[in-house]
């Protein structure tokens, strides 16, 4: 039985999207012209977009006591493959946004990564855009 982060049991929907959100991290990870058609797409410098895509999805970061990678969304890998295919919402304009700020109060106020997301919602609230509209 394969137990979700708050121990409870995963549903076979919740294992297919959890399956489909490694598998889009992996195919992201693979990419190496990404960051030049975000950029365009988005209106984001490239830098800014691999300084992103760098803490997103190679980064490790300090989280309950450990240093991890994020766990990977299928979320935020479709978002990050629209922008890829210049097929963005604005919700995920929204998202580089909200990473963009929360990644500069971690590296720049030391902040945990659960503070800096906090704060990062206060600006940029991806996260209550993506429960809208689940």
């Amino acid at each position: 039985m394969q137990l979700g982060p708050f121990g409870g049991k995963l549903y076979e929907s919740e294992k297919r999207l959890l399956r489909e959100a490694n598998e889009l991290y992996d195919w992201i990870r693979l990419l190496n012209d990404d960051t030049v058609f975000i950029s365009e797409s988005s209106g984001f410098k490239e830098w800014a977009i691999e300084e992103i895509k760098q803490y997103i999805f190679y980064e490790k970061h300090e989280m309950f006591g450990d240093n991890l990678r994020f766990d990977a969304s299928y979320y935020m890998g479709q978002a990050w493959k629209r922008l890829y295919d210049a097929d963005p919402r604005e919700s995920d304009i929204l998202l580089l946004k909200h990473e963009w700020i929360e990644m500069q109060y971690v590296k720049r106020y030391n902040m945990d990564y659960l503070e800096a997301h906090f704060q990062a919602n206060e600006r940029y609230n991806w996260e209550a855009i993506i429960e809208e509209n689940m």
